[in-house]
């Protein structure tokens, strides 16, 4: 059973995503890992009432789209997009105004992304993503494994970073691992057309 689990979180694809991160001190890390333990969710520590109002409807979305998937899905839009003039209207920054659309490679146990600063193997990230077309949303925290700098020229940052997660609510690993074979399936389907 943990090989097949081990195999479902290595699926990994490229993507393009909407994706924000940013350094969190080794401290700070290890009082959100200390609240975790006492079973305080992650998405309590980034802006909590924000993210729960963005994600709130994310579970009964879920269910909805096992019955109709297209509903689900114009349902999921207009609930971010309340929630997003919600927040504007009380003059706070929304959690998804950071985000900026990138091309990642995503699996169920990392990410690895294009950086414009140099980071360092060991640095903890908080790691804000929205998964299209579903507008998911997923609030994890990663370890660097890998920094590498790339050719000059790349508009989209000079560092190939890769993170492991190291904080992911299992909710959104499924997430993330369901978006992937959605992926995979439609590049399939692709490949065949190409044929």
């Amino acid at each position: 059973m943990n090989y097949d689990k081990d195999r479902r979180n290595a699926v990994r694809v490229n993507d393009r995503s909407l994706f924000s991160y940013k350094l969190v001190p080794k401290e700070k890390y290890d009082l959100i890992l200390a609240d975790y333990s006492n079973g305080i969710s992650p998405y309590k520590q980034w802006s909590s009432s924000d993210v729960h109002m963005f994600s709130g409807a994310q579970n009964a979305l879920e269910k909805l789209r096992t019955h109709n998937e297209d509903l689900a899905e114009f349902l999921h839009y207009l609930d971010t997009k309340i929630n997003l003039i919600l927040n504007s209207l009380k003059g706070g920054i929304s959690p998804l105004e950071g985000l900026t659309l990138q091309d990642l490679e995503l699996s169920g146990s990392g990410i690895a992304f294009y950086a414009k600063e140099q980071l360092t193997v060991g640095d903890f990230l908080e790691l804000n993503l929205c998964l299209l077309p579903s507008f998911s949303i997923i609030h994890a925290f990663g370890k660097v494994v890998q920094n590498e700098k790339l050719a000059k020229g790349r508009a989209v940052g000079p560092f190939k970073t890769a993170a492991e997660f190291t904080l992911l609510m299992d909710d959104d690993r499924e997430k993330i691992i369901q978006h992937n074979f959605k992926l995979q399936t439609l590049m399939l389907r692709q490949r065949k057309r190409k044929d």
